[in-house]
């Protein structure tokens, strides 16, 4: 049981460590990205993208992780985080890359929320404690090497291979989490409604959205008439 735990572990640190990573490297790697697409206007999207599609991840992958459990969950969340990287490494223009930033955000939106319900059900009180703080190091260690690491990744062999270092330890964290979590059960909820499933995910589309629709507007200045569509958003 402790090897399983320990497993287990290694393999949710992992994936906060991958997303975390990845977050730091794509903001260190943004002035070669830009200067391969020739922009210097759209950057800011290819970091908002990934935190705005976050949130739809967070409360999308949770619902599932409610119906179906939070194996099939994280392993969905960590397949799209995977093709995101992917994809961003073959983007051919900034937008195809803010949308690839889009799905990775969507897919790291598991690797904390449905990591906390994988805690709640397989790890003692006593415990809990240690793997928190693995998670909250697994940010700071991230910070401290990605900016270096990715700049010259990005200058030596192009801004692509960024993205694609991650996969390996995406992948790795995610086979080691569904090994850690082989043995186990879900049961689907009973009072489990799908149609407020539905509006949950719908408020949090709405909720992207809206900033999305905002920050697009306030980026038409001097277009002040697109101040308009920051009341909707």
């Amino acid at each position: 049981m402790k090897s399983k735990n320990a497993l287990l572990s290694v393999g949710l640190v992992s994936l906060v460590t991958a997303a975390a990573f990845e977050n730091m490297a794509a903001t260190a790697a943004l002035g070669a990205i830009g200067s391969a697409f020739h922009t210097t206007t759209q950057l800011s999207m290819v970091l908002t993208s990934y935190l705005l599609a976050e949130i739809i991840g967070v409360v999308a992958l949770s619902e599932l992780a409610k119906s179906k459990g939070p194996r099939f969950s994280l392993l969905i969340g960590g397949i799209i985080f995977q093709f995101g990287l992917v994809m961003s490494a073959l983007s051919p223009s900034i937008w195809f890359l803010v949308a690839a930033r889009a799905a990775q955000g969507i897919g790291g939106g598991s690797f904390g929320s449905v990591a906390y319900v994988v805690i709640n059900d397989h790890y003692s009180s006593a415990s809990r404690p240690r793997i928190f703080f693995a998670f909250s190091t697994a940010w700071v260690v991230p910070s401290l090497v990605a900016p270096a690491l990715s700049g010259y990744v990005a200058n030596r062999f192009g801004w692509q291979w960024v993205f694609l270092l991650v996969v390996p330890l995406a992948m790795a964290a995610m086979l080691l989490t569904q090994y850690g979590l082989r043995n186990s059960h879900h049961q689907a909820r009973k009072d489990l409604d799908r149609s407020q499933s539905l509006k949950r995910i719908s408020y949090a589309v709405l909720l992207a959205g809206g900033v999305f629709i905002s920050l697009r507007s306030l980026s038409q200045i001097p277009h002040y008439w697109a101040l308009i569509a920051i009341v909707p958003g």
